[in-house]
């Protein structure tokens, strides 16, 4: 009698996994991190300063101006239907790290207090310690090593966007 209820349970679990995944794929956003992403899309962001495990470092006399942006951008999407493949457009939230001309660029979430870098391996989120209008500054854990970005808001002449 047990091993047929541990059957029935195996059984049961093999259902309902594959919707628990496509359940947490599609996350859908609070107000409160609605307010966060429109914050942080507002205008791109520049280092203040750094902090590498409480050492203050002028990374912008470095490596000269740490530029952040956060915007939306549209991209096409395959969408197979037994032979056929449409193209869709769908919004996707973009993350992009200008560090002395090299670019870093992600898909990123807001959820909760973090900045969360999607399919990305070697580059930990960001933890939002304070978000004012003038002010962002978070919190990453990179290779044993805490870095505390100070940023400000940039100014026009050090943006090198395209978008």
């Amino acid at each position: 009698m047990p091993l047929r209820s541990l059957v029935v349970a195996c059984f049961l679990a093999l259902l309902v996994l594959p919707l628990q995944a496509q359940k947490n794929k599609k996350y859908k956003a609070s107000k409160e991190e609605k307010k966060t992403m429109k914050t942080l899309k507002s205008h791109p962001w520049q280092t203040e300063y750094l902090e590498l495990n409480g050492q203050y470092i002028d990374c912008n006399a470095q490596a000269g101006p740490i530029v952040m942006y956060f915007y939306d951008l549209k991209e096409k999407v395959e969408v197979k239907r037994g032979k056929k493949t449409k193209y869709k457009k769908q919004k996707v939230d973009k993350w992009k790290m200008d560090i002395g001309g090299r670019d870093r660029i992600f898909d990123f979430q807001v959820r909760k207090d973090s900045i969360q870098f999607l399919q990305v391996r070697g580059w930990n989120d960001m933890r939002i310690i304070k978000l004012e209008d003038g002010k962002l500054v978070v919190d990453q854990l990179h290779e044993g090593n805490l870095r505390r970005w100070y940023f400000v808001p940039a100014e026009e002449e050090n943006i090198f966007m395209d978008n």
